[in-house]
């Protein structure tokens, strides 16, 4: 009975002290695929990053006067819609997230931005979410620097700067202090990302500029300036080779 014990005892001893080694960052042999803390990934390895703007000037917001575009302290917030009330038309704005460095080679998998409104307002805003066709972009220091950018729905010289792919995101009856999610942007930043160099920052424009959302309808949200709590989010997640 003894022997027969030791013979069951001596193999359990030897798979649990196994797998403690594999949990402290090494393979387990009984655990196919599997991949511990100390072993690097080599193949189709998953990422997972949360980008937000990290100054002032990351984030710039336009609006229509009836006559011209002009911008809007964003110190404020950030807005999209229409604030016909205060002569705000076609109203949006853009956030540089930073530090976002994602290679040429990456497939995107889960995009979508999170902004907290500052605002309540009745009725649906009709905004698209478009990207600025650059890995590098700078900071928007003006409305004509806006314009370059954005293009010619606010008047730019042409549509270069901008991603082809546009997410349109319809929003109803906003509440203050809740937090939307946007649909998802895994085409957008996947085209950026294609553009075949490491990406550092993306810059969204979030906006109305087509001036299809009704009168005295507006979505505003939180800027980094006026809340830096509260700031806009883009949640990315992509694999590597």
């Amino acid at each position: 009975m003894k022997k027969l014990l030791s013979i069951l005892i001596v193999p359990l001893f030897i798979i649990f002290f196994m797998e403690v080694f594999c949990l402290m960052g090494h393979t387990s042999p009984g655990m196919m695929g599997y991949t511990g803390g100390g072993v690097a990934c080599t193949s189709n390895c998953p990422h997972t990053i949360d980008l937000s703007p990290a100054a002032n000037a990351d984030e710039y917001s336009i609006y229509y006067n009836g006559s011209a575009w002009a911008s809007f302290d964003v110190s404020n917030g950030l807005e999209s819609g229409d604030l016909n009330a205060f002569s705000r038309t076609k109203t949006g704005s853009d956030t540089l997230y930073k530090n976002a460095n994602i290679p040429s080679n990456a497939t995107i998998t889960v995009a979508y931005k999170t902004d907290k409104c500052n605002g309540s307002t009745t009725g649906t805003i009709y905004s698209y979410i478009t990207g600025q066709k650059s890995a590098t972009p700078a900071a928007i220091a003006s409305v004509s620097d806006y314009k370059t950018i954005r293009g010619t729905i606010v008047g730019g010289a042409n549509n270069n700067n901008i991603t082809t792919t546009q997410v349109s995101w319809s929003l109803v009856n906003p509440v203050n202090g809740t937090s939307y999610q946007s649909p998802s942007l895994v085409g957008l930043i996947q085209e950026i990302v294609n553009l075949g160099s490491t990406v550092t920052d993306i810059r969204l424009f979030t906006d109305d500029h087509n001036g299809r959302t009704a009168s005295n309808v507006l979505f505003a949200w939180y800027s980094y300036s006026q809340s830096s709590s509260n700031k806009s989010v883009l949640h990315i997640e992509y694999t590597t080779p």
